[in-house]
């Protein structure tokens, strides 16, 4: 890869982090049946590329059309660009999201004359010699047989190893049972703030899911006090505080919606829905934003029950939800005196139905909601800047959340 890229070692190594970015989200596409209904579709891509004579380039005659033309544009919008196998505009669902997206990056590394030769025995590597000498799960309980997602934890296994300086950053993984203790903690501290419930009984409904002691009435407040919660991890490394949140309020919801309120919600639907309002995430590295992003949208995935990729939902822009930057450098909102914080939230509401809309958004609505909340975000800096506040943590944290009105963090 670095010859390719004239041996540019920085570009090659983000480069090859958002292509297996891509990659491993396709070999799962592909797993669910929404790649042509072909579990095995990128191998088959890649023979199909080579049986031509003479062969053509995987990458520029397959990959980028598949990521740049087909699964980042609805199938109006897929005919911009002539493919090299007119078959594959139609093989594919409209996925959203931003991973499918063209960069600055990839545009900077397509441009380059040696990249044009970048040969297809490397993807054959990387699909055969690799990817396709492991069943990728989310329990490794789980059986042989059964296609579901890449293990959460595998995922940032793979950001801890990849990861450049992780002994001077301090970028490692943190063990699921560590995580998952903390969440619980978090929740069952905000819960008894929240709600005049015993500990008791919110201790037995984090950590057993058990609603026994609860009357109907009681598990529709807890619902509404879910459903405003935020929780902002300010150096969210890979997503795996996010994601094990994530999953801890699912298995909540549905205690409460299944056993209590004979509602049965959908995991797919509570997924999303918490995804939407509750999870905020930012962290300086971008590859590590990259994963988590990757993480959420495969969580929502692996319970989506269409079978029929035709059909399939768009993916939510996690953009402005998971976020590169420096939580530690921006002032701190809530030490600020009355009339500054007045200000301060009048942008944060505007930011927060912005990206609202921004979630579903896609084209040139899209595009434009983001030049909105780019703005509207220089504008909060501008305050920021001008008030006078002292340095503090959580600068853009409070901003990620929408809202500087909330109370309680988690």
């Amino acid at each position: 890869m670095k010859k390719a890229l004239d041996g540019d070692d920085e570009s090659a190594h983000q480069f090859t982090q958002l292509l297996f970015n891509r990659l491993m989200f396709c070999w799962f596409l592909q797993k669910k049946g929404w790649l042509g209904g072909d579990p095995y579709y990128l191998l088959n891509l890649l023979r199909r590329a080579h049986n031509y004579k003479p062969p053509k380039n995987f990458y520029h005659d397959y990959l980028s059309f598949l990521f740049f033309e087909v699964l980042a544009n609805p199938e109006e919008q897929r005919r911009k660009r002539q493919p090299s196998d007119p078959h594959i505009v139609m093989e594919a669902p409209f996925l959203n999201g931003g991973l499918f997206e063209r960069t600055e990056l990839d545009e900077r590394i397509e441009s380059l004359p040696t990249f044009r030769r970048l040969p297809n025995s490397i993807f054959k590597s990387i699909l055969e010699d690799l990817f396709a000498r492991y069943n990728f799960t989310v329990e490794e309980s789980t059986s042989l047989d059964i296609q579901v997602a890449l293990d959460p934890e595998l995922l940032g296994t793979i950001f801890e190893r990849l990861v450049t300086g992780r002994h001077e950053t301090g970028s490692y993984y943190t063990p699921k049972p560590v995580v998952e203790f903390m969440c619980r903690q978090a929740l069952k501290h905000y819960l008894a703030q929240e709600t005049d419930l015993p500990e008791t009984i919110l201790e037995d409904l984090v950590e057993n899911h058990s609603v026994e002691n609860l009357s109907p009435a009681q598990a529709n407040d807890i619902i509404r006090v879910l459903d405003t919660i935020k929780v902002c991890d300010p150096a969210c490394g890979s997503g795996a505080y996010l994601v094990t949140m994530l999953h801890e309020l699912v298995a909540i919801y549905r205690a409460l919606y299944s056993e209590k309120l004979n509602d049965p919600q959908k995991d797919y639907d509570l997924k999303l829905r918490i995804i939407e309002r509750n999870l905020y995430g930012v962290d300086i590295d971008p590859f590590a934003v990259h994963i988590a992003r990757l993480r959420l949208w495969l969580t929502l995935i692996v319970d989506s029950e269409e079978t029929d990729w035709r059909r399939v939902k768009p993916l939510p822009n996690l953009d402005f939800k998971i976020e590169i930057g420096d939580s530690l450098t921006a002032p701190n909102p809530q030490a600020m005196p009355d009339l500054f914080r007045s200000v301060l939230i009048q942008h944060a509401d505007r930011l927060a139905q912005l990206k609202g809309k921004y979630l579903r958004a896609y084209g040139e609505e899209k595009r434009r909601l983001e030049r909105q909340i780019k703005d509207e975000e220089s504008q909060l800096r501008d305050a920021l800047r001008d008030s006078p506040a002292p340095q503090g943590r959580f600068g853009l944290a409070h901003r990620l959340c929408g809202s500087l009105r909330r109370k309680t963090r988690l």
